[in-house]
């Protein structure tokens, strides 16, 4: 049979929307808890429990979705406004007022379809190192062009002396340290932060070892907190969710196989 005259544009079409056709329209739903309630989102909007938004891995930012409660029927819409949900199960978090529109609230999670009604053009989504990098630039480049200055003026005259004993050690150094953020880094109370947990302790004494271990292993900015009887302890703060995955790597290969990426702040 004949294949028809608009086939290879069809062809092209499936390739250039495949992204599209490969979102996941079926699967868990689950909500936010109130504690985040007034707290930043990954967009810097703040997550507001009363209104109808959601985030999302595979959806542009103000993308807005129809989500449908797929045991009763139930629907709402939504606008997406942040990154997630991080659990690796589910395929959306709701706010609390859509949760409770589509009856999740007594549940919890529940097994919902999606249909996009309209798509945003406001990124990135989930899948955003390449943002988060041009992010980064950004953020260094918004303290003027002093500091560049001065690190290409020290990198130029040490290129004829690379050999040299104080260069091999520095370099050395930095390999076996994990990239994290220095201890005297200070961020603002309402920034959302990522970080990995290493350990959650009953005693409190036990805590503060592996915070002392964590310390002489050489990671950076480590400490532990009381959430109710368990004393939980972290290491790391970053903006995006991306960096703290790479830490993670690097605390797991030091020996902590339970450690995982959590929101600290």
């Amino acid at each position: 049979m004949p294949r028809p005259a608009f086939f290879p544009l069809l062809l092209l079409l499936c390739c250039v929307t495949l992204p599209l056709c490969a979102q996941r329209t079926e699967g868990q739903a689950s909500y936010y808890a109130d504690r985040f309630h007034a707290r930043p989102t990954s967009t810097g909007e703040k997550y507001d429990k009363e209104l109808l938004t959601a985030a999302s891995k595979e959806y542009p930012y103000n993308s807005v979705l129809e989500v449908t409660n797929v045991v009763n029927g139930k629907q709402v819409r939504v606008r997406v406004n942040d990154c997630g949900p991080h659990h690796p199960d589910r395929i959306i978090d709701l706010s609390k007022a859509a949760a409770r529109k589509i009856g999740l609230l007594r549940s919890g999670t529940a097994q919902v379809r999606l249909r996009l009604v309209s798509r945003g053009q406001d990124g990135p989504t989930c899948e955003r190192s390449a943002w988060a990098a041009a992010e980064k630039v950004r953020r260094e480049n918004e303290s003027a062009g002093e500091e560049t200055t001065t690190v290409v003026a020290v990198t130029q005259p040490s290129t004829p002396k690379g050999p040299t004993a104080p260069t091999t050690p520095a370099v050395d150094k930095r390999k076996r340290r994990p990239a994290a953020p220095p201890r005297n880094r200070e961020f603002a109370d309402d920034e959302m932060l990522f970080g990995v947990q290493v350990g959650a302790f009953g005693k409190e004494a036990n805590a503060n070892r592996l915070v002392e271990r964590l310390t002489e292993l050489g990671f950076t900015d480590v400490w532990s907190v009381k959430m109710g009887r368990v004393y939980r302890v972290y290491t790391g703060k970053y903006y995006f969710q991306d960096e703290a995955e790479a830490l993670k790597l690097q605390v797991r290969e030091a020996g902590f196989r339970d450690a995982s990426v959590r929101r600290v702040q």
